[in-house]
């Protein structure tokens, strides 16, 4: 998939106000049989700055599975792992993203139409009303997986 390289000028900025979310802590195996459900779609990055490549499958899940490797031993992946591949965007279709150019032959990921997004998953617990809170950041945030949203 090759995205069109564009201004926010000419494309617009992308509003999406309401989102479905579902938060998973999924085996990379069980990612792996939902990427091959999907079909084919190209992920890319959305918070770093790169070459407009898409991020290879494969990349990604070895990655998230290191990630929940680590889960598993009782450690918390670091901020700067997750950083590499979440935020980013899944789609099937090539006019949904554009590039925003940046100086250095680099670009931003922008979205024009809606697209599956994923993050990194945390949550937080309050002691003070026993309650678990998804989707927090802080320093006593855990890592749990994906968060997978769409706009309704």
């Amino acid at each position: 998939m090759t995205l069109k390289i564009s201004t926010p000028g000419v494309e617009g900025v992308y509003q999406g106000s309401k989102f479905l979310k579902y938060h998973v802590l999924a085996a990379p195996e069980e990612l792996e049989i939902l990427w091959k459900d999907l079909g084919s779609f190209s992920m890319y990055p959305l918070t770093q700055l790169a070459q407009g490549d898409p991020t290879p499958h494969g990349a990604f899940l070895n990655a998230y599975g290191s990630w929940v490797d680590l889960l598993k031993k009782g450690q918390v992946p670091s901020d700067t792992d997750l950083k590499k591949f979440l935020a980013a965007v899944l789609t099937k279709e090539e006019d949904a993203l554009w590039k925003q150019e940046i100086p250095g032959n680099r670009y931003l990921i922008k979205i024009s139409k809606p697209c599956v997004q994923v993050q990194a998953h945390f949550f937080t617990y309050s002691g003070i009303d026993g309650v678990f809170r998804p989707l927090t950041m802080g320093t006593h945030a855990v890592f749990w997986g994906l968060s997978f949203s769409f706009p309704q």
